[in-house]
């Protein structure tokens, strides 16, 4: 029994520092992504979207061929940053991604997952996010249609029991009409079957 016990809290140990060694490497790299899309989202990534590729500078003069090769480097640096830039987006999705899942764990239900994958195959353009609020709505409305059906018959059979058991105790009694002789009484009696 004791055996048992230490396998147990040896697995619940080890789970634990799994657990903090995943959310740490979730901060790290959380944290990097951070750096990164500073670097590539900041004022030079801004200044670099503003490039004046139209422009035409006069190359025999020493101002305009000063002003070409900034021009030159400007647009070397953005089509080397572009890659990363790009690189960066799909990291960042992915955090998102990451994050919504952490907060929805429906997702991996195949009550939710069929329906989303087969609307995401039907609309590409939709993303998880939307994919999954529109299966979460329409399961439910069928949810909620479903629990109302199921009141309105447990309602339908209670009132049901509630008249069967009200009426069917009591027996209709015709009341006797008023009879001007004895004789008369008797007959009526003896046909409704009584005595």
């Amino acid at each position: 029994m004791k055996h048992l016990a230490n396998i147990r809290s040896d697995y619940t140990r080890k789970t634990q520092e799994i657990s903090s060694m995943r959310k740490s490497l979730e901060d790290k790299e959380a944290e990097m992504f951070r750096k990164n899309e500073h670097i590539m989202q900041g004022s030079l990534a801004r200044k670099l979207e503003n490039i004046d590729t139209i422009q035409e500078y006069d190359l025999f003069d020493p101002e305009g061929m000063k002003a070409e090769i900034s021009r030159q480097a400007q647009l070397m640096l953005k089509e080397m940053l572009q890659p990363a830039q790009e690189e960066l987006q799909v990291q960042q999705r992915k955090l998102q991604l990451d994050d919504f899942k952490r907060e929805n764990p429906e997702l991996t239900d195949p009550t939710y997952r069929t329906p989303i994958l087969e609307l995401l195959a039907q609309r590409p353009e939709l993303k998880l996010e939307d994919a999954f609020y529109i299966i979460k709505a329409k399961i439910g409305g069928a949810k909620a249609t479903e629990e109302k059906s199921r009141f309105a018959e447990q309602k339908a059979l209670r009132r049901d029991t509630a008249l069967k058991s009200s009426v069917g105790s009591r027996t209709a009694v015709a009341a006797a009409p008023k009879f001007k002789n004895a004789m008369e009484a008797y007959n009526w009696h003896k046909s409704n079957g009584m005595k």
